[in-house]
């Protein structure tokens, strides 16, 4: 058997896979806990009561286990070699692309990059991103050994480009939402045919909720891994309120909590939705699980989603192989291809748009409420206030809340105009737009006491201001909310740059030019205007791009405006010119994160700051290069197999 892809390379750290039969699911935990063993999708029930369940786990932590005196057996080798019929990311990539290519309406996005510098591919179909229109997604293989992911990823990319406009379940899903499929989160380790990326993390137990560093691999910090903070800073600038993680190694539908027994409020409907999956999917050992009552994982994608934004997001186990033969690639795609597309088409009862006084669309975050109890998750609208979700609407007052605006109760229901009006947004408060590095000091018109830094999708951090000043902390890169002790809320955001794979040298506005440059820069990078003191993100007009260069219409913001631009995973700012010097790129130190709901989770800001305090402004742009030749048109390599 060859190898799928480059010629592959065994990753530092090998986990053997193997079956352990015990007589309890109890026994399980137990063993995970004293002998460092991963409790793997995969488990058979057997008629005697016993259970066999599949691990992972070093040679060495196997042999404790037989010293223990548990038995197991070895059915697999640790690392997936191919036998020449699936993708490998290149030829995925390439596959896509001639997909996007040939389809009526669709694009490429490059979310970010590898910890080994392969693009993180995701293909829009649909509505255009930041028309307004709600974002759902699919994403497959963030375990680079579960080969049939990115294989019904493919197939569900192929679907929505060839049947646009000739199958009406799939022009009317295409026609009302924007439908994201990333297939390769972990391109790395689908190379190595190891689960685990190239940093020998797991990358669903790597993200900041509820993430645990007694989790085998879930690496030194939440969001280490460039792979990980691709899906977040995508996630919360389209905030899905429906995704499907595919995996392999079991088959079956998995819905949050994973992390805790706890039920979400929004339980019925969640599982409701997954047993909705299991009527359309066609394999006839499908089933559907409560993730923890399953077995219990920390910092994966599906309670990150939920718990952060309100998403929901389901792991779908598609077949108990993790790489079945290619020849039975036919046969599971067609399995579940009209699972997908049928929840990709799911309902959403909720909907409407949170504005300003004015009118302009104002990022929000809501809740759903039910005799004074929480019957939903806090989530999120989209940046410009648009919101749809799927829930139950009976007995429910819907609460919407934004920094600086006051709070709003509204019946739930369709196509709803919710206007909330400023209300604790200072007119007084001062101050830098894009905070120094993790570190650096800041000068603030801010009374001395505890103030509160807060942005969607992230764990809220309280920093002491002492005489004016406050020092940075280690953030997540994009906007960010400061609220001072007396509640307060500093009007503009406070813009960090993340330490991605991209890098601004400089940025300025030029003749009602905004131009970023750096390097690293990719495909479909977006730009936006935090216009003025409202807090409104506004999507500014992208005139080019290269991987040296960003150019967007700044005229009409040009005086008021702070802007960000994402680009490679990357958060890149410019902001309006205030007094002081332009702090120096470089560098920025690594993530740090919570386990839960206190403390703060993300990347550094990129710019350091020196020991006095400062007040950020920036530079100037030079030239472009142009982008590589891309040259996927001369291949339509869309080996796609039906039965």
């Amino acid at each position: 058997m060859c190898a799928l892809g480059s010629t592959a390379v065994a990753a530092p750290v090998h986990l053997t896979e193997a079956w352990l039969t015990v007589e309890s699911p109890a026994v399980l935990h137990q063993i995970e806990s004293e002998h460092r063993i991963v409790i793997d999708h995969g488990r058979v029930d057997r008629a005697d009561g016993a259970i066999e369940q599949r691990i992972l786990g070093t040679a060495e932590a196997l042999e404790g286990l037989r010293t223990a005196g548990f038995e197991w057996v070895i059915r697999r080798s640790p690392r997936v070699e191919s036998d020449g019929g699936y993708s490998s990311p290149s030829e995925g990539d390439t596959a896509l692309r001639a997909l996007v290519a040939t389809s009526p309406r669709a694009g490429i996005v490059q979310m970010g990059s590898s910890s080994e510098g392969r693009p993180l591919l995701a293909a829009w179909f649909g509505q255009p991103p930041g028309s307004g229109s709600p974002d759902v997604r699919v994403l497959g293989a963030h375990h680079g050994d579960e080969w049939s992911s990115f294989e019904v990823a493919l197939d569900i990319a192929e679907l929505l480009a060839t049947e646009d406009g000739t199958r009406t379940e799939v022009t009317a899903l295409l026609d009302a939402r924007t439908v994201w499929v990333a297939p390769y989160i972990n391109p790395d380790g689908v190379v190595y045919g190891t689960r685990h990326n190239a940093n020998d993390v797991d990358l669903n137990r790597n993200y900041d909720f509820h993430w645990s560093s007694s989790a085998y691999l879930s690496g030194p910090a939440p969001f280490s891994e460039s792979e990980t903070r691709a899906v977040r800073a995508h996630a919360l600038t389209t905030a899905p309120p429906l995704s499907l993680s595919l995996h392999s190694g079991a088959t079956n539908a998995g819905y949050v909590w994973n992390y805790s027994l706890t039920d979400v409020p929004e339980r019925p409907s969640i599982a409701a939705l997954a047993d909705g999956y299991a009527d359309l999917c066609t394999d006839p050992d499908f089933w559907v699980t409560n993730g923890a009552e399953w077995y219990r994982t920390w910092g994966d994608t599906n309670d990150w989603s939920h718990g952060r934004y309100g998403g929901m997001d389901f792991t779908i186990e598609l077949t108990l192989d993790k790489a079945p033969p290619s020849s039975q690639i036919p046969t599971y795609t067609a399995h579940h291809r009209e699972a997908v597309l049928g929840f990709l088409t799911t309902p959403l009862t909720l909907s409407g748009q949170v504005t300003d006084s004015s009118g302009n669309g104002l990022r929000s975050e809501l809740q759903l409420m039910r005799n004074g109890q929480a019957a939903s998750r806090p989530f999120l609208t989209d940046l410009d206030g648009r919101f749809a979700r799927h829930t139950e609407l009976d007995g429910t007052e819907l609460v919407v809340r934004a920094p600086g605006y006051g709070t709003a109760q509204v019946q739930p229901g369709m196509a709803l105009d919710i206007a909330i009006h400023a209300d604790t947004l200072s007119t007084e408060l001062s101050g830098p737009g894009r905070l120094p590095a993790a570190g650096g000091r800041v000068e603030l018109d801010a009374p001395d006491g505890a103030a509160t830094l807060s942005q969607p999708g992230h764990a809220s951090l309280s920093i002491p201001i002492r005489e004016g000043l406050f020092t940075v902390p280690e953030l997540a890169g994009g906007a960010w909310t400061l609220t001072d002790a007396a509640g307060q809320v500093y009007p503009r955001m406070l813009l960090v740059e993340d330490s991605g794979p991209a890098s601004r040298s400089r940025s300025a506005v030029e003749d009602g030019e905004l131009v970023f440059e750096g390097i690293n820069f990719t495909e479909g990078s977006q730009v936006w205007a935090l216009d003025g003191d409202s807090r409104l993100w506004v999507d500014v007009e992208l005139l080019s791009e290269t991987s040296t260069e960003i150019v967007a219409d700044a005229a009409n913001f040009a005086a008021t405006g702070d802007f960000l631009t994402l680009t490679n995973g990357t958060w890149l700012a410019h902001t309006r010119r205030t007094e002081g010097p332009d702090p120096k790129d470089t560098g920025a130190p690594a993530d740090s994160g919570d386990t839960g709901e206190t403390g703060i989770a993300g990347d550094s800001a990129a710019d350091t700051g020196p020991d006095e305090p400062v007040r950020p402004a920036c530079g100037c742009a030079n030239s472009p290069a142009p982008w590589p030749a891309l040259g996927f048109l001369a291949l339509l390599a869309i080996r796609r197999r039906r039965s």
